[in-house]
């Protein structure tokens, strides 16, 4: 919720121009999810995720995931090819 005030106020109360990719297109169509997840990443640096139900234990690991590679030295997170 933090993170949310932080970002509605960086954005100037427009939402709108954070991505915001649905969860479930990974598994619909993996190939327009992954293309969606790209360009957020590439162009914002940061998207919102969206799902009807999200367990908790699915956010806190991914929460997890994140810290964890981000606190890598930046030569091993280069090593990640971000052309596919």
């Amino acid at each position: 919720l933090r993170l949310f005030r932080v970002l509605r106020q960086k954005f100037k109360q427009d939402m709108s121009q954070i991505p915001s990719l649905n969860l479930q297109l990974s598994k619909t169509n993996p190939v327009k999810f992954a293309d969606q997840l790209r360009h957020a990443c590439h162009t914002i640096g940061f998207f919102l995720l969206h799902h009807d139900i999200i367990p908790p234990t699915t956010c806190f690991r991914a929460l997890d995931e994140t810290r964890q590679f981000f606190s890598r030295p930046m030569h091993e997170k280069m090593m990640i090819s971000y052309e596919n």
